[in-house]
């Protein structure tokens, strides 16, 4: 028989959270040791974590949401014990700070203060559950669903799915949309200008006139579809534009949206002006494949606090091909293989749908410890809006993003004596990035060019100093 747990007393259901934290640090220390050897701390820190947030005992029914919950309860804790010994006020009230924002995020509607911190998780009024249902009814093209829909049963999505290992019985529920709306990037590949060989053509030469017949054919086909767009994002309360394709939830349904044109351009790419060329397929794929994959499984903790972004962003690169952006999120994993050897996307490759929230995070605990799994998980791509996730980006501010992260595993490799390791990795890819530019022979001023692109587009400004040091080593 299933615990009964009395919520009604605050007393009570402290005591309840407090043995349901004992029972996963009992657990959870048997894979990860240093939960053994911060125990004491972990514990103090933790009590007054679910004090001050009256944390409901369900919190602890879930596995990841535990383990971030013990490395902050770590962190706090140690904050205690530096306040002790005299840390300084602006220091202790940054960090005290951040520990807020992160648990707040994390626990969300399991804190029974969460009306307290509410609207600190999220700046805007939300619309209710069958309001949103109604205004994507409203714009839904059930012409070009049911078509999309097919393609998929007919095998559309079959190389994503084999990468994933999703299969009719393990795959989760999901629902496909097209809406008549379009932002920029829908749109790319279909008009272009006049085709070169009907440049010597007179105007009233058939093939020039079925050209301009479906370029205004296409011109009032977008026109319709920007003013439909306004509205939907007036509606729906859509800040940015329209994005190419995403994944949302619609009243309790995992459902991929996409506009119009991208999926008319994947289903009939002969209906458009010659510019909508291979690549421009194989991308829109990808972006189709890179959304299905956020449908399948998932290391984001859930739509509201989206702790875990970064990797779950890449996990749904890696599994699509690598095809979009997102490249401070795949520089981060690569400098977290060079400097620490923890092959992150290895690791989800090796697991169905790339694995789970708790295999993840545990994996990373094991290996760099509690506390940079946990800046991992709290730090979004850039490419995430601020304004729209200000306690995330409160948490990348502190941290100094993905590349205060990777300068702070640095120096973790270098303080367990695995200098030699980390420095040979930088080495290696110093060597190989002179080596392609002499052997092309590019000039000196084009590395230099390269290395400042490399860490602007990166976000990894400390990384690229160090290869550039490298490099400065080879040269004496």
């Amino acid at each position: 028989m299933s615990e009964i747990i009395n919520t009604t007393n605050p007393e009570s259901l402290n005591e309840n959270s407090s043995e349901k934290l004992r029972r996963r640090l009992d657990a959870l220390s048997v894979s990860i040791p240093e939960i053994t050897d911060t125990r004491e701390v972990i514990e103090k820190g933790g009590a007054s974590l679910i004090e001050e947030f009256d944390l409901k005992p369900e919190f602890f029914d879930d596995e990841a949401h535990s383990l971030f919950f013990i490395a902050l309860a770590q962190r706090k804790g140690g904050l205690i014990g530096e306040a002790e010994l005299g840390q300084t006020l602006d220091a202790q009230s940054k960090e005290k700070e951040f520990i807020y924002d992160a648990m707040a995020l994390l626990a969300l509607e399991k804190s029974n203060k969460y009306a307290d911190f509410s609207r600190l998780v999220c700046t805007e009024e939300s619309l209710p559950d069958e309001k949103i249902e109604e205004i994507f009814d409203s714009y839904t093209n059930i012409e070009l669903t049911n078509e999309m829909g097919e393609a998929i049963n007919a095998g559309f999505l079959k190389e994503v799915k084999g990468r994933l290992g999703v299969t009719a019985e393990n795959e989760d529920k999901y629902e496909i949309r097209i809406l008549n709306v379009g932002g920029t990037m829908a749109f790319a590949g279909m008009a272009a200008s006049i085709p070169p060989e009907l440049n010597d053509k007179p105007y009233n030469d058939p093939l020039v006139q079925e050209y301009y017949r479906k370029y205004n054919e296409h011109r009032l086909y977008k026109e319709n579809l920007e003013e439909s767009t306004v509205r939907f994002r007036s509606e729906i309360g859509m800040a940015n534009e329209v994005p190419m394709a995403w994944k949302t939830n619609i009243n309790g349904v995992n459902t991929i949206v996409l506009p119009a044109p991208f999926a008319e351009k994947m289903l009939h790419p002969d209906n458009y002006i010659a510019s909508y060329t291979q690549d421009h397929f194989i991308k829109d794929k990808a972006a189709l494949e890179h959304e299905y994959v956020h449908s399948q499984g998932g290391i984001c903790f859930d739509e509201d606090s989206l702790i875990g972004i970064t990797i779950e962003e890449l996990r749904a690169e890696q599994f699509s091909e690598n095809k979009l952006g997102y490249q401070d999120v795949k520089s981060a994993a690569h400098y977290l293989q060079l400097i620490t050897g923890v092959d992150l996307v290895g690791e989800m490759s090796s697991k169905i749908k790339g694995g789970t929230k708790i295999e993840i995070f545990e994996t990373l605990a094991i290996k760099i410890g509690l506390q940079r799994m946990l800046e991992y998980g709290l730090t979004p791509p850039r490419s995430y809006a601020k304004e729209s996730l200000p306690l995330l980006f409160a948490s990348h501010d502190h941290l100094g993003g993905l590349n205060g992260l990777i300068e702070r595993l640095y120096a973790d490799a270098n303080g367990d004596d695995k200098l030699q390791t980390n420095e040979d990795g930088f080495m290696n890819e110093a060597m190989a990035t002179k080596e392609f530019f002499s052997s092309n022979n590019y000039t000196e001023d084009a590395l230099e060019g390269y290395l400042s692109y490399k860490s602007g587009i990166c976000g990894m400004p400390f990384a690229t100093s160090i290869i550039q040091a490298k490099i400065d080593e080879l040269k004496k």
